[in-house]
């Protein structure tokens, strides 16, 4: 790498010989191991045959909650054990991983996360799982409500006091219409 770094310097063509190609499956692990997301391969048989790095960040994971060769069963059962889902959510995610069918759903993380799951079934059978920390996108859709709620009860209170200050300027029209009616009357008995 240091002779390609020095051709460049020297502004001469670039011998490509010279530097390391990654293969193709070094290159997909790069890739997957750069996404945002955790992400997690399920063989047929419900065994882990590939997940990225970022999985045990966004899982809250140690390594040894999760490895390549473990079970799907397994690796259930130590987030059950964790508090992250429940033993019943245990059984309904095995159930739908069995339908073939894309399926979804929210873990709760004992540290105040919540991560959206998301399960794919791949061509020729197992599944892809993509784990998303939607934890300040969900707080953001909550502050957003509040504050569209709070947006509508202040609308709701300048619409009222607008129907009042209308009220009060019709109120105050019609009052000085009958006090300058009420002056004509006694301009009249006076002239008469």
């Amino acid at each position: 790498m240091g002779e390609i770094n020095k051709q460049l310097k020297a502004g001469q063509a670039v011998d490509r010989s010279l530097a390391y190609e990654p293969t193709e499956q070094e290159q997909m692990l790069d890739v997957i191991n750069q996404m945002e997301q955790g992400i997690l391969v399920w063989s047929p048989d419900g065994v882990c045959v590939l997940h990225n790095e970022r999985i045990f960040e966004v899982l809250e994971l140690g390594p040894r909650d999760l490895q390549v060769g473990m079970t799907r069963e397994t690796f259930l059962s130590i987030t059950v054990a964790q508090g992250v889902i429940t033993a019943e959510r245990k059984a309904e995610v095995l159930e739908l991983f069995e339908t073939g069918q894309p399926f979804h759903f929210d873990r709760d993380m004992p540290s105040g996360k919540v991560i959206s799951s998301f399960a794919r079934p791949l061509r020729h059978d197992g599944y892809v799982v993509t784990f998303t920390d939607v934890t300040q996108f969900r707080r953001d859709a909550a502050d957003l409500a509040v504050a569209k709620q709070q947006a509508e009860i202040a609308e709701s209170k300048a619409k009222s006091m607008l129907a009042k200050e209308q009220a009060w300027r019709a109120e105050a029209k019609l009052l000085a219409d009958l006090d300058e009616w009420l002056q004509s009357c006694k301009t009249l008995s006076e002239r008469l």
